[in-house]
């Protein structure tokens, strides 16, 4: 039977690195379960791995879907099926790598996804409401309709809350009593990496945007904006979404970035916030232990 192994932790932590590692010391393959890496284009304000380094490895499920278009933690969880379905009779090992908790616990924790697909006309008159009323508008909707969902969504983070009120209105019960939880994936190995010095991981995940501000990423967002400006991938993507009004001369290129460090953190934050009710996680501090220290523990445990 395959064997999965779960990489998670907070942005800047090092999960790509430690991935290609073992992939590479199993063989095995890599499995994206980051929400923004599916996407052409979201290149350098994602931390997307290269060509040259896709190319090392064996991936699935990165670059997938352009930037206009919608793809669903139940696409996901569908086309990772699929490609574990295949590779089942070929490998021993899959990697499952990515920041998106819901993503990789609908996977595997198995989670029912609804069976509801968009619809235009709802959608249309939900951001014509958070259009003339603003976005906390349609959030509190939300909280009024399904708290569980409510709680479980960033009050900014639009396209979830429209999702969510879609699969309220279609079903005619709550998005929240729609995503159960099945029989969990067996063979798997949860490794988490963190810090456990919070001024550590504010230091990491400003010196990776750092990097990726000095490899381009204001041109990359000129760009993707001038082709996708009403994208709501590009409005509600972290290193991208805040310098948009910069590109509209309404911040300063310093505010952007303080704020795209902020959004980050708490980005980070969240991710650490999600994982935390699983006990299964073997977690390493970034701090004391290496990649390849980690890597190593990680395959004598599996041997």
């Amino acid at each position: 039977m395959l064997k999965i192994i779960a990489i998670i932790g907070p942005s800047g932590c090092g999960k790509t690195d430690l991935s290609f590692k073992l992939a590479k010391a199993l063989p095995c393959s890599i499995i994206n379960s980051d929400c923004r890496l599916v996407y052409r284009e979201l290149d350098i304000g994602t931390a997307k791995p290269t060509s040259l380094e896709l190319a090392q490895i064996r991936h699935y499920l990165v670059d997938i879907v352009d930037i206009n278009e919608i793809y669903t933690v139940g696409n996901f969880k569908k086309d990772a099926l699929e490609i574990i379905s295949r590779i089942n009779n070929t490998d021993d090992y899959v990697i499952i790598c990515g920041g998106t908790g819901l993503y990789s616990s609908a996977l595997l924790f198995n989670w029912q996804i609804p069976e509801y697909g968009p619809d235009d006309s709802l959608r249309q008159k939900l951001n014509d409401e958070m259009g003339q009323f603003g976005v906390k508008y349609i959030y509190d909707k939300l909280m009024d309709i399904d708290p569980d969902s409510a709680l479980n969504i960033n009050v900014n983070d639009s396209f979830r809350i429209i999702r969510a009120l879609e699969l309220c209105y279609l079903s005619g019960s709550k998005a929240s009593l729609l995503r159960q939880k099945k029989e969990p994936m067996a063979n798997v190995t949860w490794v988490g990496l963190n810090t456990n010095s919070k001024a550590s991981l504010v230091e990491r995940i400003t010196k990776r945007f750092g990097h990726i501000l000095d490899h381009g990423l204001i041109d990359e967002v000129k760009y993707l904006y001038k082709k996708y400006a009403d994208s709501q991938v590009l409005h509600n993507t972290v290193n991208y979404k805040e310098f948009i009004p910069y590109l509209k001369g309404l911040t300063s290129l310093e505010e952007a970035c303080n704020l795209a460090i902020a959004n980050n953190c708490k980005l980070a934050k969240k991710q650490l916030a999600w994982h935390r009710p699983n006990n299964d996680i073997r977690w390493f501090d970034i701090d004391s232990v290496n990649n390849d220290e980690i890597a190593k523990d990680i395959l004598d445990l599996l041997n």
